[in-house]
């Protein structure tokens, strides 16, 4: 793998926790759950180990 490509992968992987953070964020605002990391943290787990997994490798 050359090193733009490993630098595209990386940032793509980057962005995804960051995205699933913000949606966990959006769960815990939208529930109305008092402890924000019983539903944040989660979340964003599941939706980061998803899209690791469901990445085609090459």
């Amino acid at each position: 793998m050359t090193f733009t490509a490993s630098l595209l992968h990386g940032l793509a992987l980057a962005a995804i926790n960051v995205a699933a953070v913000l949606a966990g964020f959006a769960l815990y605002k939208i529930s109305g759950v008092a402890y924000q990391l019983a539903v944040q943290v989660p979340l964003a787990v599941f939706i980061s180990v998803a899209a690791f997994a469901s990445r085609r490798r090459t």
